[in-house]
């Protein structure tokens, strides 16, 4: 069954790609959206950061995140980031909606707590450009770092370049961002509130520690992790220190309230490998549509 569970996942990883075209659509409104943001004198710079960037986009659900360094000036919030890339966007995109990130599903937007601007070519449309506000480190020696707002909205020290050299570095197969796009694709197909920066973290911590290079079994022992580990954060291990905490949820009852989500869905992986094991490819199947949906291709011996 090795082989055919194998050649399942592969199947699934095809239909939950992004298509050429709705590559290319985002992609345009990428460049329009950073051209009349860089002419506004708004911001110094603009970095494609997120799945559209590392190749791990869930196709009708991710956005195409942008990472907007903000013209150098004393240190502003949140708030006043958001509302100085709006202003500067306002005139020439005709949908711009504050949203938070780590819970934002697709189609559906949420204003309380906005830690980025979601641009769209219409109100109908599912996806957008996603506009992270960033401010320089304002030190020589950080010059490839930046302060980004976390999923509690706080200004915290990232490294976007520093990520994609990691992927590079250990995914030579491209088995790791697929084993991303499985996880982001149960949180997009359940709506399920977690940041997605959060979740790529943990399949990182999981691929450094522990991979065994079979989807199944990677997908079981990260809900198994965040379980036992009560969803708390991870040390980003692409932060300047190596260290920096990534929160999975703003507040501390968002992340109570979701660990009944991802137990859930650990409890069903979980039966899904002991199905595996007993070579019931029925109730793998059963299982792996629990958790990913209904278009994952039968398992057969």
């Amino acid at each position: 069954m090795v082989a055919q569970l194998e050649a399942v996942f592969r199947a699934f990883d095809e239909v939950t790609r992004a298509t050429a075209e709705e590559r290319d659509e985002l992609e345009g409104l990428r460049d329009g959206v950073v051209a009349t943001l860089l002419d506004s004198g708004a911001i110094v710079s603009a970095v494609d950061a997120g799945s559209y960037r590392r190749g791990t986009e869930v196709g009708g659900s991710s956005h195409w995140d942008v990472v907007a360094v903000l013209a150098p000036a004393r240190r502003v919030s949140l708030a006043q980031a958001l509302d100085a890339l709006r202003d500067a966007i306002a005139v020439a995109v005709p949908d711009v909606v504050p949203v938070n990130g780590a819970a934002t599903a697709a189609g559906a937007t949420v204003v309380a707590g906005a830690d980025s601007l979601l641009v769209r070519r219409s109100s109908s449309d599912a996806t957008g450009v996603r506009l992270i506000p960033a401010i320089e480190s304002g030190t020589r020696a950080a010059s490839d770092t930046v302060l980004l707002p976390d999923a509690a909205r706080r200004w915290v020290a990232a490294r976007p370049a520093a990520r994609d050299a990691l992927f590079d570095r250990i995914d030579a197969d491209g088995s790791l961002r697929r084993l991303v796009r499985l996880v982001l694709a149960w949180k997009h197909r359940f709506a399920v509130p977690l940041s997605s920066y959060w979740l790529e973290t943990a399949v990182l911590r999981q691929a450094l520690q522990q991979r065994s290079f079979d989807p199944l079994w990677d997908l079981c022992w990260i809900f198994e992790q965040a379980v036992d580990d009560d969803l708390s954060a991870i040390p980003d291990p692409t932060s300047p220190s190596g260290r920096q905490p990534v929160r999975p949820a703003p507040t501390l009852a968002r992340r109570i309230e979701l660990q009944y989500v991802v137990e859930a869905a650990a409890r069903r992986v979980r039966d899904a490998v002991n199905a595996y094991l007993d070579d019931d490819t029925e109730a793998v199947t059963s299982a792996l549509r629990d958790v990913l949906g209904q278009d994952i291709p039968p398992v057969t011996v």
